[in-house]
């Protein structure tokens, strides 16, 4: 797309994804170092990682909507990158058991900031050009479920812990300079004004009067619920049943990516011609007063 605020937020979108896999990776091989490979210690890391995601994703969702969101944006990759410092501070202390605290701060921030940029696309992206937007945007993300562990093993198997961090925090740091050329954009004064507790309820209350958004909601809960379940038993299956090296992990999570890549792909295409929408459901998701809220990543 020629849209400039895009292409910022697309290629800052790019760095961030790339900063988040090495993290992901790097420490799940450490901390199987650290703990020769005990179960426990790779299941609390990941939910260090993906709890805050169903906790604070939608507080991160309202707060978009209130704060600027160029701000927010750039404010989140200064504080992921002080986030890895502070955990690269620790690896060096000896004390690697702080690294799960320092991961949860990571993950906390990342929900805040990511909303932000959904909110710049509406902002500046023309109406008739959001949901593509909005598509690549994700289409991003589901790539780098696929080359993002590549990424990550190469680097933490070619450079160790320390450089792994150190590249993170570089990333991160490039990414906040890149978003400094963003426009300037204000926060939202009618939703300022309003009560945040108020604000929250009125998206819960919009969920409850949308008997699909219920069902949807369920749905997401209980294949989360399963994904949950068995993303910790991956690194088993390859060291302990297939034999393989534990940076062998990387195949299972690429797989899992060209999967949902797939998904995407077959409900872009087979979706509308399955259950074409109709212009009164269209004009209710996308002008809905918690439909930001609802939907941090836009109108789909």
């Amino acid at each position: 797309m020629a849209n400039r605020v895009f292409r910022i937020v697309a290629f800052a979108d790019l760095l961030q994804q790339s900063a988040i896999w090495i993290r992901n990776i790097s420490l799940l091989f450490y901390v199987m170092e650290q703990t020769d490979s005990d179960p426990v210690a790779v299941s609390l890391l990941t939910v260090m990682e993906y709890a805050p995601i169903f906790l604070f994703s939608f507080i991160g969702g309202t707060f978009a909507d209130r704060w600027n969101p160029k701000r927010t944006m750039i404010t989140g990759d200064l504080l992921s990158a002080l986030s890895i410092g502070a955990i690269l501070l620790f690896v060096l202390a000896g004390s690697w058991q702080a690294v799960f605290a320092a991961t949860v701060v990571s993950a906390i921030v990342s929900q805040f900031s990511q909303p932000s940029s959904a909110v710049m696309f509406k902002r500046h992206v023309p109406a008739e050009l959001l949901a593509p937007a909005i598509g690549i945007s994700q289409g991003i993300m589901s790539l780098f479920i696929i080359v993002g562990p590549v990424i990550g093993t190469l680097i933490y198997s070619s450079l160790g812990l320390t450089y792994s961090l150190s590249a993170m925090i570089v990333i991160f740091l490039t990414a906040a300079f890149v978003q400094l050329s963003l426009p300037p954009s204000s926060r939202s004064p009618e939703r300022s004004a309003a009560p945040i507790l108020e604000d929250m309820k009125e998206g819960f209350r919009y969920i409850r009067s949308q008997r699909n958004l219920i069902v949807i909601a369920l749905t997401f809960a209980c294949i989360g619920l399963g994904s949950g379940l068995i993303q910790p038993l991956d690194i088993y299956i390859v060291t302990e049943r297939l034999q393989l090296d534990k940076e062998s992990i990387q195949w299972f999570y690429a797989l899992s990516g060209v999967g949902m890549l797939i998904g995407g792909l077959a409900a872009a295409a087979l979706g509308p011609k399955m259950n074409p929408p109709s212009s009164s459901q269209a004009s209710l998701s996308c002008h809905s007063p918690s439909s930001s809220r609802l939907y941090p990543s836009g109108c789909i």
